[in-house]
């Protein structure tokens, strides 16, 4: 599973690090991979849901550290997968 999943928050440059230039539309500026601006994940757990050769989906079970979302539903996350270069590469995601 380790694969799939991205790296730790603030081992990457994701969109929580995008600030919007003053004469320009905004940017994403909440983390994308978590679907949330400022969660602390305390724990996770990641299923396949589909995968082959060149394409994976799998579901990832967030466990917040820092707050308490409405629905355990709210924490579930799919990510749509796509192997190019060697790696695996997040091509969507789905809160």
């Amino acid at each position: 599973m380790a694969d799939f999943l991205p790296r730790p928050r603030g081992a990457h440059d994701g969109a929580n690090l995008i600030r919007k230039p003053r004469d320009e539309l905004g940017a994403v500026d909440f983390d994308i991979t978590t679907d949330s601006q400022g969660l602390e994940v305390r724990r996770f757990t990641v299923k396949t849901l589909s995968r082959d050769a060149s394409h994976a989906s799998v579901v990832a079970k967030l466990r917040p550290d820092n707050w308490a979302r409405k629905s355990d539903r709210e924490s579930e996350i799919r990510y749509d997968l796509v192997w190019e270069r060697g790696r695996w590469a997040i091509d969507d995601v789905v809160p």
